[in-house]
């Protein structure tokens, strides 16, 4: 059977599967714009956090140092002795 012969027998049942699908997309398009709301909330959420760790990371290197100029380093050192 071709078709226009399955529409000629069932028409109803075709206007079902249509509107069905529709229904389906509409659904769809629906829950997806949904998740695109929010992940461009969570995106507003994380680039305010990146601007807020941007600002302190310019201010740390802004700020002179907090030791005074007479201290000791304080890092690991090469000794010049050893067991070799």
């Amino acid at each position: 059977m071709s078709k226009k012969m399955k529409l000629l027998f069932f028409p109803k049942i075709s206007i079902l599967l249509n509107e069905d699908h529709d229904q389906l997309i509409e659904a769809y398009t629906l829950e997806l714009e949904a998740e695109i709301e929010k992940l461009k909330k969570v995106n507003q959420k994380l680039q305010g956090k990146q601007a807020e760790m941007m600002e302190m990371q310019k201010n740390e290197v802004n700020e002179p140092s907090k030791q005074p100029w007479g201290s000791k380093r304080q890092c690991l050192r090469r000794t010049l002795t050893g067991p070799w």
